[in-house]
């Protein structure tokens, strides 16, 4: 009797403690605590406290280095300044011993980012070119910042062209990535440029993350304005989106792309190819028709929450238009393939018997009207609603 006592009391410890400080916060739960810290404190800073019993020492199961357990208050510390970006996760799951046989206490704290780090760009210098009979609203691709905090300390979709574009003749546009990763960043003409009046242009572009305050990041962007095979390949999107069911044969045409180059002669033929990494689709060289390469299509799944989880899979890759002047030029599009469901899976049914070891439902036969035999689980890979489990199985003996 004697030892469920104490494990009642420990239990009573665990749910109710809690332990505040400059570096952490916890929330009781049942055998487990939590605590909150942010990174980059100082040596030493606290993070939360254990319940303690009188001349009962403690320690941690496993050495850690990033923090300390006072061995009689059950105060944790920070062992180290924590530099969350350098961790191969922001969650240490720790298990706490004491001097006498009672249950461990288990703890988990989670390390907080804090904006340490500024947005960056893959290049520091940028160098693209338009052709002086580029229309307004012409495009080319920039390269998105980085940014290693997470959250609003993250980096945005906030550009802005800060210096070298008082003629304003260029402007920045973002467009959303639907395969959920970083949104694509477009330069764009605003008018006519004329190289006989300028014909280079010296921008500087900052990316900003959501912090507070912000931290910028900043690229150069040299702009060239060509006179000779002055024109690459342009298409007339600048992406394409395309629905495909994702049992296609491979071989099946999926769309079409475009892209037109304003020199002649040899300076106006254009080439379509795609990566070498692309191994799904396929384009003409001469047609731009691209093609299933591929028995069956594999593409990144996106779930959004909501009142009921949406998926949907999609397929995002760039298609490249190559003229045949010198020095040749190459434009560049990109195509996304959203992958229609084609309910291509049966329903699986799995059976959960008690106990977990039991191979076959057992019931006793006093057992009363209501009682558990087995749970039935149903499954459906394909998208959509999820079968339901019907109340009345006429063979159910049979199926156990």
């Amino acid at each position: 009797m004697s030892s469920w006592i104490i494990f009642l009391l420990l239990q009573s410890l665990l749910i109710n403690a809690e332990g505040q400080g400059p570096g952490g916060r916890n929330f009781g739960g049942a055998g487990r605590l939590e605590f909150e810290v942010s990174e980059e404190l100082p040596t030493g800073s606290y993070v939360g406290k254990i319940p303690t019993r009188p001349k009962f020492t403690y320690r941690f199961n496993d050495n850690v280095e990033e923090f300390v357990l006072h061995p009689t208050t059950g105060e944790i510390h920070t062992g180290k300044i924590i530099d969350r970006e350098s961790l191969q996760s922001d969650t240490f799951d720790l298990v706490i011993l004491s001097s006498h046989p009672t249950y461990p206490v288990e703890v988990r704290i989670k390390i907080l980012d804090t904006n340490d780090h500024s947005p960056s760009f893959p290049d520091p210098i940028v160098r693209v070119t338009f052709s002086e009979s580029s229309t307004p609203g012409t495009r080319v691709f920039l390269d998105t910042a980085e940014d290693s905090d997470t959250g609003s300390n993250s980096v945005s979709d906030n550009y802005r062209i800060v210096d070298g574009n008082e003629a304003g003749h260029f402007r920045l546009s973002v467009n959303t990535n639907p395969s959920g990763d970083s949104s694509f960043l477009f330069l764009e003409t605003t008018g006519v440029l004329d190289r006989e009046t300028n014909s280079e242009y010296l921008l500087n572009i900052s990316a900003s993350d959501d912090g507070k305050p912000p931290r910028l990041g900043f690229v150069t962007v040299e702009v060239s304005i060509l006179d000779t095979n002055d024109n690459p390949p342009i298409f007339d999107h600048s992406d394409y989106v395309v629905s495909l069911n994702e049992t296609v044969p491979m071989g099946t045409p999926v769309l079409q792309v475009t892209a037109t180059d304003n020199d002649e002669g040899e300076n106006s033929k254009v080439t379509y190819y795609l990566a070498e990494t692309e191994t799904q689709f396929i384009v003409d060289p001469e047609t731009g028709i691209i093609s299933t390469l591929t028995p069956s299509l594999s593409c990144q799944q996106t779930c959004l929450q909501g009142v009921q989880k949406m998926c949907s899979k999609s397929c995002v890759f760039t298609v490249f238009a190559r003229d045949h002047g010198i020095p040749r030029q190459d434009g560049r599009t990109y195509v996304t393939v959203n992958l229609l469901d084609a309910n291509d899976h049966d329903p699986v049914i799995k059976f959960r018997y008690f106990p977990d070891t039991a191979s076959t439902a057992t019931v006793d036969e006093n057992a009363l009207n209501g009682s558990v035999v087995a749970a039935i689980s149903v499954f459906d890979p394909d998208e959509g609603k999820q079968p339901e489990i019907f109340k009345y199985i006429p063979f159910l003996s049979e199926i156990l």
